[in-house]
């Protein structure tokens, strides 16, 4: 849909977690930034689900110099390291991105910054996270108990009669 080289068409993605959940407040703003109504693709899903039909629509349709605007960071990805993971593909195809609530901006210095500083959380957060469950598993071992989870259905009686 990019009109000519030097147009950007800005596109925005917007996301709620359930069907009984309302769009509006992520619509109103959205097109506050700029983003044609029509433009906006949305789904009603949990962030945990990888199969979101409008954010895969949206990113067929852009191309290189296009943007994409969300409401806030949440509404795009469910944890930094999946936002970053949707960013880097975003910056590979030449797409810029927006996110309202957190003003981050990738065509910026500063925006460009602010995203590789979240990437340096989220990877210091799994490197901690390891760090923990590599000691629990030691600490269990050493206890001569079972690392991991316990079973869902085994472990609880109650689901067990069910």
């Amino acid at each position: 849909m990019s009109t000519s080289k030097n147009k950007q068409v800005m596109y925005g993605y917007a996301r709620v977690s359930t069907v009984d959940q309302d769009l509006a407040l992520q619509k109103r703003a959205l097109t506050e930034a700029g983003v044609p109504e029509e433009l906006i693709f949305e789904d009603k899903k949990s962030g945990r689900t990888l199969n979101r039909d409008g954010l895969k629509m949206v990113t067929k349709l852009m191309r290189a110099g296009d943007c994409l605007v969300v409401w806030r960071f949440d509404r795009l990805a469910r944890n930094a390291r999946h936002l970053l993971t949707l960013t880097d593909q975003l910056t590979a195809d030449g797409i810029e991105f927006r996110s309202i609530k957190e003003g981050v901006d990738t065509s910026t210095p500063a925006g460009k910054l602010m995203l590789t500083m979240i990437g340096a959380m989220a990877q210091f957060e799994s490197d901690v996270n390891s760090e923990r469950t590599r000691a629990g598993m030691a600490e269990a071992k050493r206890q001569g108990r079972p690392a991991g989870r316990k079973h869902y259905i085994l472990a609880y009686p109650e689901r067990l009669k069910r």
